[in-house]
């Protein structure tokens, strides 16, 4: 029938063929050029724009959501007195969805922060090492994070997203 790439014909003179062998009838050609006309109205550069007409289904069924919305914030700092022993950064759970911990800019050394066995010696350092002023974001619970600075009196501080 002519020359066709996925679908679309590429080739005018071939289509003009098909045309007039009967391969493609006025009718169907000129369903063909009306579709066409919609397409290109609907679309605006590489966008194509869809109106819903109808009413939305009733129910739980909410577009977009997923469950995940953050409805508070809990800020704290966690500073400790003893170097090299791991430190809860929160004293309960506060059902945190998420927590971006930084530690503080005034810090002179690194602190690790990770779970319970966390440790910053440097001969055994285990979990995330932040420098001053670095952050991390973290999928967990403030309760369920633990730090460990390098330098007594020094710390994070924190922001428990609810």
């Amino acid at each position: 029938m002519g020359v066709e790439e996925r679908g679309i014909w590429t080739d005018t003179t071939a289509l003009v063929a098909a045309l007039a062998s009967g391969g493609i009838s006025q009718t169907q050609f000129a369903a063909m050029v009306t579709a066409l006309q919609l397409l290109d109205n609907i679309v605006s550069g590489s966008e194509a724009q869809v109106d819903v007409v109808g009413a939305l289904p009733v129910g739980g069924n909410i577009i977009g959501k997923v469950g995940h919305d953050i409805t508070g914030i809990t800020s704290g700092s966690q500073v400790t007195t003893t170097a090299g022993t791991p430190v809860r950064l929160a004293a309960a759970s506060i059902s945190a969805k998420y927590t971006i911990v930084q530690a503080i800019p005034a810090n002179t050394k690194r602190v690790a922060v990770g779970g319970s066995t966390v440790d910053e010696t440097a001969a055994t350092v285990k979990g995330t090492i932040l420098n001053p002023s670095e952050s991390v974001l973290l999928p967990l619970d403030p309760y369920n994070i633990y730090v460990d600075p390098q330098v007594s009196t020094e710390g994070v501080t924190y922001n428990a997203l609810t």
